[in-house]
C-alpha cells in the first residue's frame, strides 16, 4: 500500500501560518513576510525614513503580538544585508548609506534577565550593573565588527582598508597593549572569549560558588564608540549614519537595568540612538540612574503606540497583505484569503440553517407581549402576517416590531409587513428607511445570535471580516486564527482546501472556537492571579451573553461594560490590572457616556474580542448600552464563578411604553 503512495505538493502542504513569532524568523523570512506598517498608519507620527535615521530615541509601545519585534528586527543589520543581497545593484555599503542607519537587535527575555540577576546576586548593585554594561558592550562591539568585516570585504583594496581602519581604531589604545590585539581576527577572538566566559560562568555558577573574574570590564561605548569613529573616518559617507540599539521586551528588565537604559536615552549619544520595544501593559519606570532626572515623552523620546493605530479599512488591507505574503510563500495557489474563507458573513444563510423553516423563534419572541402570550389564536394570526420563512432575519425583525411598537398587535404586524415589502420592493419613505437600517445595520448580528440561543445552536464565526474584528489590530492573533483555520481544514476537509481553495464556515467556526478557548485557558494558566482573572472574565462574558439572549433585543451587540476603578478594593484592583496588563480586558482609548440615561462620561472596557466565541457574543461594538458593575459585583465576580443575569438598570428597561425609545437607540 505504501509503495503506491506518491508524495505530491498537495499532500505535503505545510500550514503557511505556522511561523507565528518574529523571534524565531530568519532575516530572509522577515523580509519576505514584511508588510509595510508605515503605509497603513500603524506607526502614526513617523515615517520609515525617520524611524531608521532619527537621532531622537523612539519607544515603540504595543500589546503582545502587535508587531513590535517584527518592526525592530526589520531595521536590524542582518535584515539590511538581506535587502542589499536582493538588490543586485547595491552593495551592503551602499545600502547602509541609503538607509542612513545600522541597527543592532538585543532581546531582553525573562530567562536572560532572571539568569543574569541570579548569577550576580552576591555582588553589589553597582557591580552587577557594571557586569551587565560590560556584556552589552561586548554584544554591541561584536555586531559592529560584523559590519566592519563586510565593509572591508567590499573595499577595492580590502587589505589596505583593513589595515588603515585598524590603525585608526586602536591608535593610543591601552586595550591593544593589554590584550595583545594586533588584527581584526584578534579583536574578534577577544570579544568572543569574553562572551564565552560570561556564558560559562552563567552556566557553572548554579553549581559552583566562584567569583566573576575577567580580563577587563568595558563601559558601554568605551570600545564601540572608537569603532564607530574609526569606521566613519574610513568611509566618509558614513559620517551621517546613526547606529541604532534595538532593545526588545524592555518590560522584562529589572528597574535597575531600565534606569540604566533610561539614562542612555535621556543623554543621547551623537552617533548612537535607541529604539525600544515594550508592552503597553508592562511595568516600566521613567527614572534614570540620577533619581532627580526622569524621561519625558516628547522631550527625551518619541512614543509610538501601535496597539490600535489603524482604521478598520487599513486594518483589513494590512491583514489581507499579511495573509497574501504567507500564502504566496507557500505556493498555495490562492493568495487572497478573502476568496478562501469569504470576505463577509452570510447571516441570512446562517439563520436559514439555524431555523430550518420552523417558527419557534417567532412564538417565543411574540410571547414577550402579554396580549399575544395570553391568546394563541392571536399569535397564529400575527405569525401569518409577518412570516417570511426564506428570510428568518426579516421575520424576526418583524416580530420585534410587533412587541415593541405602541400600536395593537395586528396594527404593528401590518406596519412591519408593509415596511418589509417596501424594503424588498425598494420603496422610498420614512418607515422603509427605518426598516432598511434595522435590517442591514443595527440588528442583523443581534438577531442571528438570538436565533442561535433560541435553537440552542453555537453561533458561527467565519469570514475575513470576522477574523479582523476578532484580532482587533493584533497581528499575532490574526496569524494564530488563520493558522487554526488552516489546521482544522487540513484535518477535516483537506480536499476542499487544497483542491477548491476554500474553507467552509463550519470548519472556520470550529477552529475559531477552539482557538478562543485554548488562548484564554493558556493565558490564565501562566499569569499571576490566573484563577481570579479567569473568574472575572467568565462572569463578565456570561453577563454579556445574557444580554445577547434578550428576547426583545433591547441591547444590540452589548459587549462593553464599565465600573469605577477607584472604588474597587485594592486586592480586586490587582486582578483587574493584571487582566488589563495581559489584554484579557481592554480599556477604550477615549471616555464616553457611561449610560443612555445619564450624561456622565467615564472609562469603558470590553473583553478581548478574541474571546467572544467562548460566549457566543458579538466581536463588534454597537449600540449605546454599557453594562455597569458595582464594586461589590466586581469583587464577587473575581472571587468565584457565580450566576449573573442582566444587570438591573432601573425601570426604564422594564416598561413597555419605553420600548420604542430603547429600540431606536443610536450607535456610539
Amino acid at each position: 500500500m505504501l509503495d503506491n503512495y506518491t508524495l505530491t505538493p498537495a499532500n505535503t502542504f505545510n500550514n503557511p501560518f505556522d511561523d507565528i513569532n518574529a523571534n524565531t524568523l530568519e532575516p530572509q523570512r522577515i523580509l519576505s513576510l514584511w508588510c509595510d506598517p508605515f503605509s497603513v498608519e500603524l506607526l502614526k507620527g513617523t515615517s520609515e525614513k525617520n524611524f531608521a535615521s532619527l537621532k531622537t530615541p523612539i519607544i515603540l509601545q504595543g500589546s503582545r503580538g502587535s508587531g513590535k519585534t517584527m518592526i525592530l528586527k526589520y531595521f536590524s543589520y542582518p535584515v539590511l544585508k538581506e535587502r542589499a543581497k536582493n538588490n543586485s545593484e547595491k552593495s551592503i555599503t551602499k545600502q547602509i548609506i541609503e538607509e542612513k542607519s545600522i541597527g543592532f537587535y538585543f532581546r531582553c527575555d525573562d530567562s536572560f534577565v532572571n539568569t543574569f540577576q541570579s548569577i550576580f546576586k552576591s555582588q553589589s548593585r553597582k557591580e552587577w550593573l557594571s557586569f551587565f554594561e560590560h556584556y552589552l558592550e561586548l554584544q554591541f562591539c561584536t555586531h559592529i565588527l560584523s559590519v566592519v568585516e563586510d565593509v572591508c570585504q567590499e573595499s577595492n583594496n580590502s587589505k589596505t582598508f583593513e589595515e588603515e581602519y585598524f590603525k585608526k581604531l586602536f591608535a593610543n589604545s591601552v586595550l591593544v597593549k593589554e590584550q595583545n590585539i594586533n588584527s581584526f581576527s584578534d579583536l574578534s577572538t577577544f570579544l568572543q572569549r569574553q562572551l564565552y566566559y560570561i556564558d560559562a560562568f552563567k552556566n557553572n555558577s548554579i553549581f559552583l560558588d566562584s567569583e566573576f573574574k575577567t580580563d577587563v570590564i568595558l563601559d558601554l561605548y568605551s570600545l564601540s564608540e572608537r569603532m564607530i569613529t574609526a569606521l566613519n573616518e574610513s568611509v566618509s559617507a558614513f559620517e551621517d549614519i546613526i547606529y541604532l540599539i534595538l532593545v526588545d521586551e524592555f518590560e522584562n528588565m529589572t528597574e535597575d537595568i531600565q534606569r540604566f537604559f533610561n539614562t542612555k536615552i535621556k543623554f543621547v549619544h551623537q552617533k548612537i540612538s535607541y529604539r525600544i520595544g515594550r508592552r503597553c501593559e508592562g511595568t516600566t519606570t521613567t527614572e534614570t540612574i540620577n533619581k532627580t532626572e526622569y524621561l519625558r515623552d516628547g522631550h527625551d523620546y518619541l512614543l509610538i503606540d501601535i496597539s490600535r493605530g489603524m482604521s478598520d479599512k487599513l486594518q483589513k488591507e494590512y491583514f489581507a497583505e499579511m495573509a497574501a505574503k504567507r500564502l504566496d510563500d507557500a505556493k498555495f495557489g490562492c493568495i487572497d484569503i478573502r476568496n478562501m474563507i469569504g470576505a463577509v458573513e452570510d447571516l441570512d444563510e446562517e439563520c436559514l440553517d439555524i431555523c430550518k423553516g420552523k417558527d419557534k423563534h417567532l412564538r417565543i419572541i411574540l410571547s414577550e407581549r402579554s396580549s399575544i402570550k395570553k391568546d394563541s389564536n392571536l399569535c397564529d394570526k400575527i405569525i401569518a402576517i409577518i412570516k417570511n420563512p426564506q428570510n428568518p432575519i426579516m421575520e424576526t425583525l418583524n416580530a420585534l416590531w410587533v412587541i415593541r411598537r405602541k400600536e395593537s398587535p395586528e396594527e404593528a404586524a401590518e406596519i412591519a409587513r408593509s415596511a418589509m415589502l417596501g424594503f424588498i420592493n425598494k420603496q422610498d419613505n420614512d418607515i422603509v428607511h427605518k426598516y432598511n437600517n434595522d435590517y442591514l445595520n443595527k440588528y442583523r448580528y443581534t438577531i442571528t445570535a438570538l436565533l442561535a440561543s433560541i435553537y440552542k445552536r453555537e453561533k458561527l464565526y467565519y469570514s475575513f471580516n470576522t477574523i479582523v474584528h476578532l484580532a482587533d489590530g493584533n497581528s499575532r492573533t490574526f496569524i494564530n486564527i488563520c493558522r487554526s483555520i488552516i489546521s482544522d481544514a487540513l484535518f477535516y476537509e483537506r480536499d476542499n482546501l487544497l483542491v477548491n481553495k476554500k474553507v467552509s464556515p463550519r470548519s472556520q467556526s470550529r477552529a475559531i472556537h477552539e482557538f478562543s478557548t485554548s488562548e484564554f485557558e493558556s493565558v490564565c494558566s501562566i499569569i499571576n492571579y490566573g484563577s481570579n482573572v479567569r473568574n472575572l472574565l467568565l462572569n463578565i462574558g456570561n453577563v454579556l451573553m445574557e444580554y445577547h439572549k434578550d428576547k426583545k433585543a433591547r441591547y444590540p451587540e452589548t459587549t462593553q461594560f464599565t465600573f469605577d476603578n477607584m472604588q474597587i478594593q485594592d486586592e480586586d484592583k490587582k486582578v483587574v490590572d493584571i487582566a488589563l496588563g495581559w489584554t484579557m480586558i481592554i480599556k477604550k482609548e477615549k471616555t464616553q457616556r457611561l449610560s443612555m440615561s445619564i450624561n456622565q462620561k467615564g472609562d469603558i472596557y470590553y473583553i478581548n474580542r478574541a474571546f467572544s466565541p467562548m460566549f457566543n457574543i458579538s466581536c463588534r461594538t454597537r449600540g449605546g448600552f454599557n453594562v455597569r458593575f458595582s464594586p461589590e459585583q466586581m469583587s464577587n465576580m473575581i472571587k468565584t464563578q457565580t450566576t449573573f443575569g442582566m444587570i438591573d438598570e432601573g425601570d426604564d428597561s422594564k416598561t413597555e411604553d419605553m420600548q420604542l425609545t430603547l429600540f431606536d437607540m443610536e450607535d456610539n
